[in-house]
C-alpha cells in the first residue's frame, strides 16, 4: 500500500471495541507474527490495518510473539485501551491479567502504562471502561470486579472490589447508572 502501513486481511477477527461509528477494533490473539490488534475501516472492511501485539519487537528465530491479546475496551476519550492479555482458558498455567496502554494515535503502537492481575486459578474478561475513564469493570471468578485505575502505576494503582457477586460480561454504557 502506498501509505506504508501494514495490511491484511484476518478471518479470525473477534471482540470488537469502537472507536468511532466506523471506525473498530477486533483482535486475533491467536494468528502469529501478526497483529492482536487490528483497525478496521467499515468502508473497506476486508482490509483491516495491523495496529499492535503484545510485543513491542518480534523475534523471528521465537515461534511465539508474546502472550494472546484479546477482548478491549477503548476509552471514550480514545487515550487508553484496556486489554485481556493472556489465555482465555482455566486449563492454562499462565496468568490471564488486563494491560492497560496509552493511546497517543493509530498510527503508533500504544505504550504500556500497568497491570491489573487475576486472582490465582481465575481468568479476566469483558473489561470495560467507566464513562470518565477512571474506573474498569471486568468478568472474573466470583462476579464481576471494578477498580479504579490509575495508568502510570505498575499495578494500576487497582484496588478492585466485588460489585455483583455471580454477575458476568460487565459493560458500562452510555448513560451513568442511578
Amino acid at each position: 500500500m502506498s501509505d506504508g502501513k501494514l495490511r491484511g486481511r484476518t478471518d479470525s477477527g473477534q471482540n470488537p471495541t469502537w472507536l468511532a461509528s466506523a471506525r473498530p477494533v477486533v483482535f486475533a490473539p491467536y494468528v502469529y507474527h501478526s497483529a492482536d490488534a487490528w483497525l478496521v475501516n467499515l468502508a473497506n472492511p476486508n482490509d483491516p490495518t495491523q495496529w499492535f501485539q503484545d510485543r513491542a519487537t518480534v523475534n523471528v528465530l521465537d515461534p511465539s510473539d508474546g502472550e494472546p491479546l484479546n477482548d478491549g475496551e477503548v476509552t471514550r476519550a480514545r487515550d487508553k485501551i484496556a486489554v485481556v492479555r493472556g489465555p482465555s482458558t482455566t486449563a492454562s498455567s499462565a496468568e490471564t491479567m488486563i494491560r492497560i496502554y496509552g493511546i497517543s494515535s493509530l498510527t503508533a503502537r500504544p505504550t504500556e502504562r500497568c497491570d491489573l492481575r487475576a486472582r490465582p486459578n481465575s481468568r479476566i474478561e469483558s473489561p470495560t471502561w467507566s464513562p470518565d475513564g477512571k474506573r474498569l469493570a471486568w468478568g472474573e471468578a466470583g462476579g464481576i470486579w471494578v477498580s479504579p485505575v490509575a495508568a502510570g502505576a505498575g499495578d494500576c494503582g487497582a484496588a478492585p472490589k466485588r460489585l455483583i457477586a455471580g454477575g458476568s460480561e460487565p459493560d458500562w454504557g452510555p448513560a451513568d447508572a442511578p
